[in-house]
């Protein structure tokens, strides 16, 4: 997990207490970093010269048919490097509208 609290750091370790309470991780590495050295941190998973292939869509609920379609062709992936990512946004991140910020610009959505 990479959680992300845009916000006052105080209500951040409150939303996270009941997480940190699961059990103690193999790993906490959470702490405040920018914007740009969260976005950059997966970068030396994804170096130049792989094949890279990014496809995104929204889902409104995870529901157990979604899991199941996200399931279904990971054992078929033609690499150990290949992954399926999903991201959660809610809070301030949720209201926004998609076409509200530039985030929307290069979007590919598999709702066509």
């Amino acid at each position: 997990m990479a959680p992300c609290w845009s916000g006052s750091p105080e209500e951040g370790e409150r939303v996270l207490r009941p997480l940190r309470a699961v059990g103690p991780p193999s790993a906490d590495t959470v702490g405040m970093i920018s914007s740009v050295a969260l976005q950059s941190a997966p970068d030396t998973s994804f170096p130049t010269g792989r094949l890279h292939y990014w496809k995104s869509g929204y889902l409104r609920d995870m529901t157990d048919e979604a899991i199941q379609t996200l399931l279904e062709p990971t054992p078929q992936m033609p690499s150990a490097m290949s992954g399926v990512g999903l991201r959660r946004l809610h809070g301030a991140a949720g209201r926004v509208g998609p076409d509200a910020t530039a985030s929307h610009i290069g979007r590919i959505s598999t709702t066509s």
